[in-house]
């Protein structure tokens, strides 16, 4: 079983003791291999987490498709750094610098991973709900946004985002320089950016600010994810979650049960 977000946003006060709760969300959606278990598991999951209602999902898909933190943090990373030369005197603010150029990467981000749902949906022959990042955004922290008009605003006014930093190094000299060696990067691209855009290929849906982000960051991780052409590097899928890295070449393949 696997959610489509995480219950609550927490930060570590003592590891293996105590946490901050900055906040929860009302309600996540849960999927189940096999998919008939759906239904049971979202009941218990209510049970154990108590603030959140847990909905059911009707495939898997619908939470690898979910345009979350595979898609929030590398589109941040890239509007933050894509033009990185040297360290800075501060660390800047991860989500409240959203400005209008990351937020029009997220959002052709969000309208590509809608694409290939659409095309696996079309292939399913029934319902897989996956919602556009600035909905699920508006539906997750209804109660945490200040302005929820735009993409930008929806990250930039968001409660309980505030405060936090982007991942940085501190530098010999006392500045700060981009830790491109971040979850952020080392997870999000190869188990996040490497899937969708896994999946776009066996559907063949373009991707081209997928393929961006993904070369982007293989350039400054020395992980080139993606080959000349824009496809997945057959020399390095295996180090990702790909489909293809488990043998699933066909959208048949990842829509069995």
């Amino acid at each position: 079983a696997g959610t489509n977000q995480l219950p609550y946003q927490c930060r570590i006060l003592e590891y293996g003791a105590a946490v901050e709760l900055i906040g929860y969300k009302r309600q996540i959606q849960v999927a189940t291999e096999p998919r008939d278990q759906a239904e049971n598991v979202a009941r218990v999951l209510t049970d154990l987490i108590g603030v959140t209602h847990v909905a059911p999902l009707p495939h898997y898909l619908c939470v690898t498709l979910t345009p979350a933190n595979q898609v929030i943090h590398p589109t941040i990373m890239y509007g933050l750094f894509h033009d990185y030369v040297e360290p800075l005197n501060e660390p800047p603010l991860f989500y409240q610098n959203t400005d209008d150029f990351t937020a029009d990467v997220m959002t052709s981000t969000s309208n590509e991973v809608l694409a290939i749902s659409h095309a696996v949906q079309q292939a399913a022959g029934y319902p897989l709900p996956v919602p556009g990042l600035d909905d699920m955004m508006r539906e997750m922290y209804q109660d945490e946004l200040v302005d929820a008009s735009t993409m930008k605003s929806i990250f930039q006014s968001n409660r309980g985002y505030q405060g936090l930093f982007a991942p940085m190094i501190r530098t010999d000299d006392g500045r700060f320089a981009p830790d491109f060696g971040y979850r952020y990067l080392t997870e999000d691209i190869p188990r996040g950016q490497c899937v969708l855009k896994g999946v776009a290929e066996l559907v063949d849906v373009p991707t081209p600010t997928i393929d961006q982000l993904i070369r982007w960051a293989g350039s400054v991780m020395d992980k080139p994810y993606l080959t000349a052409d824009n496809r997945l590097n057959p020399e390095l899928v295996g180090e990702t979650a790909a489909p293809q890295a488990f043998g699933l070449n066909t959208v048949a393949q990842i829509l069995q049960d």
